[in-house]
């Protein structure tokens, strides 16, 4: 009996420890998830710009680490975009196991004319899936990389360009240089039959040649060079041929008429016989009629005669009276051919600029030195014990809507090595850029190589360092020299720190939200060290040397704005819950106020950088951002 009893006993024992450790590690899972423990995305790509000649093309590839709890399963979706033309290139759908790695490759050709640059991004959007063992919060976790594609004209093109623009210029000031010369008639109607197939044919060629100008503005090069290779034979003599024909006849006539003019006007002073003076009053009125001849070729021939006549007269008979008749005026001129004059028919042209589309809009590449990019900083994080990847994902759903709005998402950057491939890459992009980035990140260096390292239990002071690390590369890359920093929580107090000890050159704006700009006390604190870093904790203290320094000055060179959140009674005054108002307030800066609510251990201390649940925040963000 005393045996069996022993059995039973031993069951009943076994069976409670078995319960006891299925619940335990079920409420450990659960608790896991609460604090923050829930899927996590590490991305990278094997580069962030290309380089490509017209029509090269590399490949680029994607790599990401997903982890999660053993028991979840996580679904993960990823789309590549090309962000220029605003298209989706590709969507596709993981199911993965707690750790697993998704590789994607992508080709990218220069398929667009010219010289540029365009822009895709690589999403990554995961989230676990609740089960019996899996507990978790199911909110989308995403990761994203902004690709640079550099494109420019291949050596061919470049030679073409330059030699092309040189013979287009010729032949242009060419034809120009005759199309002037053949004006020079355009009021002597007997010539317009005459030369007639010379301006059809000049009009013919200059249409040709503008089509080519603009081609070469275009940077339509390869065709540019067929078509100009079919009109390299023009032969301008022989486009000239009728034009100096009938201005060698022109001229001759119009010396011939002077000549005869002056023989009359001499004849006109002699005494001559009534005979000779009939004649020469005949020539008189031949000269006149010839003068408004319009039929070239019997002008012609009636001068040669006219002259003949005139030069066999005869004056050797008795003289006895003077020629009478009136000799009309003639006021024509020889034309003057002035020599080529380049200067005279500047051919200005287009120079192609290159393009940076954007939104599915074009755009020319132009550095607008006042799209200052907006580093988006987390706060305090609840959980010492979790990932800092998990800070990245703070601003979310406030970088989404502000793409909306037309801020370009970069991504995120939690630390950078300079590179000299990098430096500009988004210096023409014709959109600020908003980066969520982590001061809880930093790069270990040894023996000539270098890694990233995640570190949470420093001070405020050395975050501040990290931060100007992160603004150093920002500006780095967007070719700017400030940016603008939203901050949430502690990451106020990491921004204000930064400009109290590096000065705010390089700060646009600063907008915090949440912020205990005058440290946190009571329970809020005692509970801070629970979970969090205990330097960060102190640091943050009501009564600590920090908080006490870094209010014995005002931030006074940038326009500060200063969102407060209120609803929630802390001590008998209002807060979000984790901040008091009287912490948050700042004398100097723009403060807005935004209600919630609190409930139990439900704060929206948190919540104020949720655009879905505290929509007005936002928009007071995207207003001061655009002040």
């Amino acid at each position: 009996m005393k045996i069996q009893k022993r059995t039973v006993i031993w069951i009943f024992v076994s069976l409670f420890l078995v319960l006891l450790l299925f619940f335990g590690f079920k409420s450990y899972l659960s608790i896991k998830a609460l604090l923050g423990n829930d899927v996590i995305i590490e991305l990278s790509s094997d580069k962030e710009s290309i380089f490509l000649n017209h029509n090269n093309a590399e490949i680029i590839k994607f790599n990401a680490e997903v982890y999660a709890n053993p028991f979840c399963k996580i679904q993960c979706n990823s789309e590549f975009t090309d962000v220029s033309k605003s298209q989706l290139i590709e969507i596709d759908e993981f199911n993965l196991t707690s750790l697993k790695t998704i590789s994607k490759e992508y080709t990218l050709t220069a398929i667009e004319k010219g010289s540029g640059q365009l822009l895709y991004r690589f999403d990554l959007k995961c989230n676990t899936r609740q089960t019996f063992w899996c507990r978790t919060s199911n909110e989308q976790k995403t990761r994203n990389i902004l690709i640079t594609l550099n494109y420019n004209l291949t050596q061919e093109e470049n030679n073409i360009k330059e030699i092309s623009k040189e013979e287009l210029i010729y032949y242009i000031q060419e034809l120009n240089y005759v199309n002037n010369n053949l004006n020079l008639f355009s009021n002597i109607s007997q010539f317009d039959f005459n030369i007639k197939t010379s301006k059809e044919e000049i009009k013919s060629l200059n249409t040709s040649f503008s089509s080519l100008k603009l081609l070469w503005e275009n940077e339509e090069y390869l065709k540019l060079n067929q078509e100009l290779n079919n009109l390299k034979f023009i032969n301008f003599t022989s486009i000239n041929s009728s034009f100096y024909s009938n201005l060698t006849l022109y001229n001759n006539l119009i010396e011939n008429l002077t000549h005869i003019e002056n023989n009359l006007s001499n004849l006109k002073t002699i005494n001559m016989s009534e005979n000779n003076t009939i004649k020469v009053n005949n020539f008189i009125n031949e000269f006149n009629n010839l003068i408004i001849e319009k039929n070239l070729n019997k002008k012609e021939s009636s001068i040669k005669n006219l002259l003949i006549k005139i030069k066999n007269l005869s004056l050797k008979e008795n003289p006895s009276i003077y020629p009478n008749a009136a000799i009309s005026k003639y006021n024509e001129t020889k034309i003057e051919i002035t020599p080529l004059n380049k200067e005279f028919f500047n051919i200005l042209f287009k120079e192609p600029s290159p393009k940076c589309p954007l939104f599915g809009k074009e755009y020319l590449c132009y550095n607008n030195k006042s799209n200052y990019p907006i580093i988006l900083l987390h706060g305090h994080e609840f959980n010492q014990g979790i990932s800092a990847e998990y800070s990245l994902d703070t601003f979310t759903k406030i970088q989404d809507n502000l793409e909306k709005d037309n801020y370009l998402n970069a991504g995120s950057l939690r630390v950078s090595i300079y590179n000299e491939s990098l430096k500009g890459i988004y210096e023409n992009i014709n959109s600020p850029l908003t980066i969520k980035s982590s001061y809880y990140f930093d790069i270990y260096t040894n023996t000539g190589s270098t890694s990233v390292i995640e570190t949470k239990s420093d001070s405020i002071d050395t975050y501040a360092i990290r931060l100007r690390d992160i603004i150093n590369i920002v500006k780095y890359k967007t070719g700017k020299d400030k940016v603008t920093i939203v901050a949430h929580s502690m990451g106020g107090l990491v921004a204000r720190r930064y400009i109290q000890v590096f000065n705010a050159n390089d700060i646009d704006k600063l907008i915090l939200i949440g912020t205990p700009n005058h440290g946190i006390d009571n329970n809020i604190y005692k509970y801070c060290f629970v979970f969090g870093a205990n330097v960060e904790c102190t640091d943050m203290g009501k009564d600590s040397l920090f908080i006490n320094k870094l209010n014995q000055q005002e931030i006074k060179d940038i326009p500060v704005y200063n969102i407060i959140g209120l609803g929630c009674s802390m001590d008998n005054e209002p807060g979000d819950g984790i901040v008091k108002n009287s912490s948050s307030y700042l004398s100097y800066a723009k403060n807005y106020y935004v209600n919630g609510t609190c409930s139990g251990l439900n704060f929206f201390h948190t919540d104020l950088v949720d655009s879905d649940k505290y929509p007005e925040v936002y928009e007071i963000i995207n207003q001061t951002l655009r002040e």
